[in-house]
């Protein structure tokens, strides 16, 4: 297939930040006084009064609320905010002591803990510490522990005596506040994606961009190792020989195993002309090192927010891309989607391209604010429940179709195991309400919903709390599991497509010669439109094309082509 490329006259660029980017539905924050008070604390705590905040708050719209005291809750607290002071750990009792010969390392304050250490200096990059048994071990003495919040009120006394300890051999460069609020990340990181967000002051915003990121999807196993997930097709990282599925040993000569994943992402960051040197591990034997540069990120076709492109065959296919639901200044993703589309037939009609069906590209796509979802299923489904949703007590809310889709031409939604949330929501409802196919790889599977509410007492701080799991129009939830495609397209090379046996159309709306048609449609014969791939789709030869002149083809979506356009050539009018 050719394509051409357009955008819409204004457009917005895409930039993904921790701090400001949300990577699942969003509600708007809950009006206080509609809340149910929130029950008294029986002890003050002195040294962990955020999180008596953060308990006070959640108790209200937390999914699972009488799941605030759980123990690892408390014991990943205390595990950050002992990391936060670099070159310290925590450590089960148990543990340390069948392995202290090795650790060595200073212990601090040993009679105020009972049932954890906090070892200063400790050696863990002797070949024991590093090994996948001991690292299960620990695993299994943290399991054992039955810690509560008075135990992690001890660890940070000890905390916030090492940082103000008059001593003169002291080297301590964090602040209280940073331990503290690491204690809160970890704590918050227990319910079920709820997350802490720290906002910056209107005067920052406004200063130019000085550190950037390199964005490095990674996973921990339970041996703590650094795992990168998955990289997209048009990653820049993969120009320097990183793969999915590496491990990552060292950054900048530095062991990493025993660290968080919090603690090691602020390691990704840098000024320009500024590099970070990774030790990658590869098919459990082969090392070798890459060093990575920090580089400023550009607005490109993959980038931006949202764009379009036509690609003509035997169909003409609309594709339009989509990398996050958020909203601009001016403009939010949804007011994009619809100027993309509009320009987009504005432009085919100039040219006398009729198109027969649009491709909704939601890869790499982690979801946004629901009511921009919401608005965005409208545009394709014109009636039917969209979703529920169900916040503590109060009754299920049902969300419908209200007949403002802006079109009727027959839909594929292509998503990939980065899909998530509203992505992935958008993907299952078209299929169950018969608008269309769902192609590509399964999801990510993070079906939930968050509040967002600035922390009490807090103001840099907003609590990003879960309050609902994201059903499906049959009832169902999806997190957790994730959306199967219909059809199982790989963004690898020489990796065959997965047909069904059969399936029934999902395409009611026909577009012939640029004009829609209501007609019935025969379930698809899986064998004839595997057959029609490979007689007539164009994806080999683009892919052949695009490699010789240097290019990284997407895969993806050069065969959900082809498949699109032999299930229209297929259909029966």
């Amino acid at each position: 297939m050719k394509f051409f490329s357009f955008l819409p006259t204004i457009f917005q660029s895409f930039t993904i930040s921790i701090s400001i980017f949300l990577l699942f539905c969003q509600l708007p924050t809950p009006n206080p006084s509609s809340m149910t008070p929130a029950k008294e604390i029986e002890k003050t705590y002195q040294y962990t009064k955020q999180i008596s905040a953060i308990k006070i708050q959640m108790e209200k719209t937390y999914l699972y609320p009488n799941d605030l005291d759980n123990p690892n809750a408390y014991i990943t607290a205390a595990v950050y905010a002992t990391e936060t002071l670099d070159h310290h750990i925590l450590f089960p009792k148990t543990f340390y002591l069948k392995y202290k010969d090795t650790i060595r390392g200073n212990v601090l304050q040993e009679g105020k803990l009972t049932d954890v250490v906090i070892i200063q200096n400790p050696n863990l990059e002797d070949p024991i510490m590093d090994s996948d048994e001991v690292l299960l071990q620990l695993n299994d003495a943290f399991a054992k522990l039955s810690f509560t919040r008075d135990n992690l009120e001890d660890v940070m006394e000890v905390l916030y005596n090492q940082v103000f300890a008059k001593t003169a051999n002291k080297v301590v460069n964090v602040s209280w506040s940073e331990i503290e609020f690491s204690a809160s990340e970890g704590y918050v990181s227990n319910f079920l994606k709820s997350s802490l967000i720290q906002t910056r002051n209107y005067e920052e915003l406004l200063k130019p961009q000085t550190i950037f990121s390199i964005d490095l999807p990674l996973t921990e196993t339970k041996t703590k190792q650094k795992i990168i997930t998955s990289l997209s097709n048009t990653s820049q990282l993969k120009q320097f020989g990183i793969q999915k599925n590496d491990e990552i040993l060292t950054i900048n000569g530095k062991s990493i195993r025993y660290l968080s994943l919090r603690k090691i992402y602020p390691m990704f960051n840098g000024k320009l002309g500024e590099s970070v040197k990774l030790k990658i591990k590869r098919n459990l034997n082969q090392t070798f090192l890459v060093e990575i540069p920090f580089l400023e990120s550009k607005p490109n076709e993959n980038t931006k927010l949202v764009s379009g492109k036509i690609w003509k065959g035997q169909s003409n296919i609309l594709q339009i891309k989509v990398n996050g639901f958020t909203k601009g200044i001016e403009k939010t993703a949804t007011d994009l989607i619809k100027e993309t589309y509009l320009v987009a037939m504005a432009d085919a009609k100039q040219k006398d391209i009729p198109i027969q069906g649009i491709i909704l590209d939601l890869r790499d796509n982690t979801g946004g604010y629901l009511d921009l979802i919401i608005e965005c299923m409208r545009m394709f489904i014109p009636k039917g429940l969209l979703v529920t949703t169900k916040i503590g007590k109060r009754a299920p809310n049902e969300i419908y179709g209200n007949g403002s889709s802006i079109t009727d031409l027959p839909l594929v939604v292509l998503i990939n195991e980065n899909t998530g949330s509203g992505s992935e929501l958008i993907a299952g409802t078209v299929r169950l309400q018969k608008r269309g196919f769902i192609f590509g790889s399964k999801s990510t599977g993070q079906g939930i919903v968050h509040s967002m509410q600035k922390l009490n007492g807090y103001d840099s701080i907003i609590l990003k709390i879960t309050t609902s799991y994201l059903y499906l129009p049959n009832g169902k939830i999806f997190h957790g599991n994730g959306i199967e495609p219909d059809i199982w397209i790989s963004d690898e090379a020489n990796v065959k497509m997965k047909f069904p046996d059969s399936f029934p159309s999902q395409l009611t709306n026909i577009s012939k010669e640029g004009k829609n048609e209501i007609s019935s449609i025969a379930p698809l014969d899986s064998t004839k439109l595997s057959l029609w791939v490979e007689t007539y789709g164009t994806a080999k030869q683009t892919i052949q094309k695009e490699s010789k002149q240097g290019l990284t083809p997407d895969y993806q979506l050069l065969h959900s082509l082809d498949v699109f356009d032999g299930i229209l050539a297929n259909q029966t009018k």
